[in-house]
């Protein structure tokens, strides 16, 4: 990762985080155990995408089979 790719992720992160609030107040008719909910199942979605492109990555660099990809499957 550069500088300038870490840069903007903690950039993209900040703005996320503090914007999260504003959508929240929009959600009148949900529980706040249901926005948790959401909230969670959209982390591990993120998360999820970044595994896997993370793990084509290395796999293109090292070559396939390599343990992160044993491990994070």
């Amino acid at each position: 990762m550069t500088n300038k790719t870490g840069f903007l992720a903690a950039l993209f992160s900040a703005v996320a985080w503090s914007t999260t609030g504003i959508y929240v107040r929009f959600l009148n008719g949900f529980s706040s155990l249901e926005i948790v909910a959401g909230r969670c199942l959209s982390g591990l979605l993120f998360i999820v995408l970044f595994l896997v492109f993370a793990v084509q990555a290395f796999q293109k660099k090292y070559g396939y089979p390599s343990k992160l990809g044993f491990y994070a499957f």
